[in-house]
């Protein structure tokens, strides 16, 4: 009578079967795992050469599938610790990254000396386009003057506009043209003041 051993099957229910009914089994069930050394103890328990040899391919078989499910590829990754430690958080070198932070600099007070100068060629133009405005206005005044001569406010606003653009002699003439048509006259009293 041969001996049983308890052998376990998927669903885990125990089933007693000798071991050559277990080396049948597992060489018709090549899918299943089959370990080399398990394998070569079944095939010294196997009874003829061709069972045998179909245990061995069997396991040679399942063992090179595993192995080629899973490559073998080693890498080593070598690091330089001199670069390392001159190098900050972005990987640019000290050096880089002081230049970087002088050209930058450069460039925001290019960018706001840029500014300033678009901001005081506002300010000329203003200036400008007053002025040409006064110009007007001394024009129109004086147009007034001739039209009518004894018009004693016409002189004064005509030398006001005058002397607001620094025209000294244009000014005085007509400032002595409004204090000889009127010489009490206060306001035309204090810019002769002011003007000399």
């Amino acid at each position: 009578m041969s001996t049983k051993k308890r052998f376990f099957t998927r669903n885990k229910k125990s089933v007693y079967k000798s071991p050559q009914d277990r080396t049948s089994q597992r060489t018709s069930l090549g899918n299943k795992s089959v370990n080399t050394r398990e394998s070569i103890r079944l095939a010294k328990l196997a009874q003829n050469k061709k069972e045998a040899k179909k245990v061995l391919t069997v396991a040679k078989k399942e063992n090179s599938l595993k192995t080629s499910q899973f490559p073998n590829i080693s890498q080593t990754i070598t690091e330089n610790v001199g670069k390392i430690k001159k190098t900050i958080h972005s990987g640019l070198p000290l050096s880089k990254l002081i230049l970087a932070c002088f050209f930058v600099l450069i460039g925001m007070v290019s960018l706001w000396q840029g500014f300033l100068l678009i901001q005081k060629g506002l300010q000329l133009q203003a200036v400008v386009a007053k002025r040409l405005q006064l110009g007007q206005d001394l024009g129109l005044w004086e147009g007034i003057t001739q039209k009518y001569p004894t018009y004693r406010d016409a002189y004064f606003q005509a030398s006001v506009l005058a002397y607001r653009l620094g025209e000294s002699t244009k000014e005085q003439v007509l400032l002595d043209k409004t204090l000889q048509l009127d010489p009490n006259y206060a306001p035309a009293q204090n810019l002769e003041k002011i003007s000399h």
